[in-house]
């Protein structure tokens, strides 16, 4: 039985921290902006999430990721996520217990849409904006993540992409995995301006 490649592992779980700690820039500059008192929240959080993410990804990994390790990265991953994702929500005073922050941030990663906020128009415009990012994220971020980023550590991109999405037949588009991830990320962020350009038209508020 051969050992399982603990530093891809951990090399896979830094580059997710670092794009979690990046997303927060986000909010951090929209609380800011709008003073509305959360900032330090996404900046303690920033630093939590980043600096064990940077000292992980700069791991040197040797040899390629298995089927098996790429199953590990995507499920330790998705928890990963909602750890770091849970930790503005702590902090800003969202919720005062682990759980029910957790479960906020794997909703809004799963895309499930379920919140555990009795009053969400009264959070702070930072977490509302968090809020929404992470069910951005989760609809496909965390698939180019995979495309883009998971490749730099050998032949597991693809190992991972069948581990995260099974019912693709990749074997079509394994020859040109970063040209895919650049044109889902181009459609994903022009439906998303798109949208938000309409519903301003309409007369909808951001939040």
């Amino acid at each position: 039985m051969t050992d399982i490649n603990t530093r891809a592992i951990a090399r896979a779980m830094g580059l997710l921290l670092c794009v979690i700690a990046a997303a927060m820039t986000l909010p951090l500059a929209w609380s800011l902006y709008y003073r509305s008192g959360d900032s330090r929240a996404f900046l303690v959080s920033m630093v939590i999430a980043g600096i064990p993410g940077i000292l992980l990804a700069r791991m040197r990994v040797t040899g390629d990721i298995r089927l098996r390790e790429s199953f590990l990265i995507v499920s330790g991953g998705w928890l990963l996520c909602a750890l770091a994702g849970a930790i503005p929500f702590l902090l800003a005073g969202t919720f005062t217990n682990l759980p029910d922050a957790l479960f906020e941030a794997m909703s809004g990663f799963t895309t499930t849409g379920a919140t555990m906020i009795t009053d969400v128009e009264s959070q702070p415009a930072g977490i509302l904006f968090w809020r929404s990012l992470l069910h951005w994220l989760g609809g496909l971020g965390i698939i180019v993540f995979t495309l883009v980023f998971i490749p730099r550590l050998g032949t597991g991109g693809f190992q991972l992409f069948k581990a995260e999405v099974p019912g693709v037949q990749v074997e079509r588009i394994r020859p040109k995995l970063r040209e895919t991830a650049k044109i889902l990320l181009i459609i994903y962020f022009s439906l998303t301006l798109v949208q938000t350009i309409l519903l301003r038209l309409a007369g909808m508020s951001f939040f």
